[in-house]
This record gives C-alpha cells, structure tokens and sequence, in this order.
C-alpha cells in the first residue's frame, strides 16, 4: 500500500477515510449549483481535492479551473482528470493575491486540509487566471473562501457567476466570520 490507492474507481490519498464517501454524497448539492446556472461556459473551483467534483463539473461546463495546492490530493486529481480536455488543474491554494503558502494536513481526511504561512506551493488568485467567462465559482477551501474572494473582485465584476461557498466558521481561523464573506 502507497500514497495512493484504487477505492471506489478513484485514486486517493491511502490515509483517507472520510473525503472520499462525504464528496461522493455532496455531489447532489453540485448538482444544484449546476442548475442554477444559466450558462455552463467556466467554472473556477477549489479544493480540487482528488478530481471528484471536478470531473462532475466537466460533465456540465465548457471548461473546469480547479486549484489544489496538496501534493498526494493533486496528484490523485491529475491521476483521475488525466484525459478530460476540459479540466485545466492548478496545483496552487486560491487567495487574495499570488504568493506562496503551506499546508496543515488533517490525518484521515484529505479534504479538511488548510493554509498556514509557509513557502511550500504557490497561491494564486482567482484573477490571475483572466476568466471573462466565469458562470459558477465553487470554493471549499476549508475556512480560506473570504481570501480567494477578495482575490476574484475582477473576475466577480466581469462575469457575475453564481458564486457557492462552503462556510462552517472556519474563515473564523483567519479572521473572518461567515456573516464578512457573505458581505
């Protein structure tokens, strides 16, 4: 057994036990997201995590930008969105602006990973990719969304996307309540 392993046809981080089974059950609140929106040209969306909901959103969307800045997360993104034209993935975090960060690695879940200063992988910005197309920004990037929206004002202004947020307190870590990112 390596980093990775085969479970339920995804490869995933061999020490998860919770991500896999909680995305797999969420994909029904993208499905909702994916209704909501008029047009289906760009989706922006982060944590990438291991391509689940990536690969969903390319089912639906023209073109899929996925951000995951985890190393084994990413390389099983790339490992199960390798192939799909539509899936352009970053490994880099989404923030205010383009720096550089580090990671605080949960054990068991590969998705409750969060930013810690560091020098470990790059953040970009929403706005750094030059979307004029955005339809729907889709960020769980565990308690980070208030950064990478301040990070997507360009993108926000220029496109109006259905904007979906995954917000449990978390940006309380970093300074910002639920109520400031919904603001």
């Amino acid at each position: 057994q390596g980093p990775l392993v085969l479970r339920q046809g995804f490869v995933v981080p061999s020490d998860d036990t919770k991500c896999l089974t909680a995305a797999l059950a969420e994909l029904k609140y993208l499905d909702s997201m994916i209704a909501m929106c008029g047009c289906k040209r760009t989706v922006v969306q982060a944590g990438g995590n291991f391509g689940i909901w990536p690969l969903h959103l390319a089912k639906s969307f023209l073109r899929v930008i996925t951000c995951e800045p985890d190393d084994l997360n990413f390389k099983a993104l790339s490992i199960n969105t390798g192939g799909v034209p539509n899936i352009k993935a970053h490994q880099s975090a989404l923030g205010s602006s383009i720096g550089r960060a580090s990671l605080k690695r949960t054990s068991s879940n590969a998705g409750a990973h969060y930013i810690i200063e560091g020098d470990d992988f790059e953040v970009a910005s929403v706005d750094s990719f030059g979307v004029k197309d955005c339809d729907l920004l889709q960020l769980d990037i565990e308690g980070y969304e208030h950064e990478a929206l301040i990070g997507a004002k360009q993108t926000i202004e220029a496109s109006r996307p259905l904007i979906a947020l995954e917000l449990k307190r978390l940006g309380d870590k970093y300074g910002h309540t639920n109520q400031d990112t919904i603001d």
